[in-house]
């Protein structure tokens, strides 16, 4: 997904074989309406994700373990807050990772998949193999 991103003018995200969002990479990634920040939790996970999930300026918050993934408007204004936030509560933030949304946080939230190879039919897979005999 880099070299789309620095090398294309627009991209197509394809899913199951029909296009479902086709912009210019810069447009694609503001869907997200954000940035990302990654948090590893110490402490009561839940009393955190409530806390956080009131905040006028956080736009989703996926958990997964003792991880949170927040997508936040303006970083550098907010994650002052998200830290008072945390220790208010008497929770601990083990680490936090930032970083601007990518065409493959786009690609995931529109899909809401990774990024898959496709089986062909078995018909193609027939065409395949015989292909492979006639050029023996």
């Amino acid at each position: 997904m880099e070299e789309a991103d620095n090398l294309c003018d627009r991209i197509a995200i394809i899913d199951h074989g029909k296009i479902i969002a086709l912009d210019t990479p810069s447009s694609l990634k503001k869907r997200l309406r954000g940035d990302c920040v990654s948090l590893t939790i110490e402490g009561r996970i839940d009393l955190i994700v409530a806390a956080l999930g009131e905040k006028e300026w956080v736009r989703e918050i996926v958990q997964n373990g003792k991880t949170l993934d927040v997508t936040i408007s303006d970083y550098e204004k907010n994650i002052p807050d998200i830290f008072q936030t945390a220790g208010n509560l008497g929770i601990g933030i083990s680490s936090i990772n930032f970083s601007k949304p990518s065409l493959e946080d786009v690609f995931i939230r529109l899909t809401g998949s990774i990024i898959r190879e496709q089986e062909g039919s078995r018909q193609s897979a027939r065409r395949d193999r015989m292909k492979r005999r006639m050029l023996r």
